[in-house]
């Protein structure tokens, strides 16, 4: 369900997958041993994102990070303004 509901998955399967892959050869079996694998690799890349995310929520709850994130991205607001306004 994740790859199908991930527009950039689905485009990266359509545009690399027949390029590494004879598709006219895939049968049940090689059908059943991709998807599987996929399953693997989501579940692996998805644990990833929220085991940092989990740790980034209880690093960022503090009033003290949340001070440093706020100055940190008033800076890099105040700099990509700057880039703008000086290339126009």
């Amino acid at each position: 369900v994740m790859a199908l509901a991930n527009a950039k998955t689905m485009l990266f399967y359509l545009a690399l997958l027949p390029n590494i892959i004879d598709v006219t050869g895939v049968g049940a079996g090689t059908f059943l041993q991709l998807s599987a694998l996929l399953v693997v690799v989501y579940i692996g890349v998805l644990a990833a994102y929220m085991t940092g995310a989990s740790r980034a929520r209880r690093l960022l709850t503090t009033p003290r990070a949340l001070r440093a994130v706020n100055r940190a991205s008033a800076v890099a607001m105040t700099g990509a303004a700057a880039v703008v306004a000086t290339r126009g």
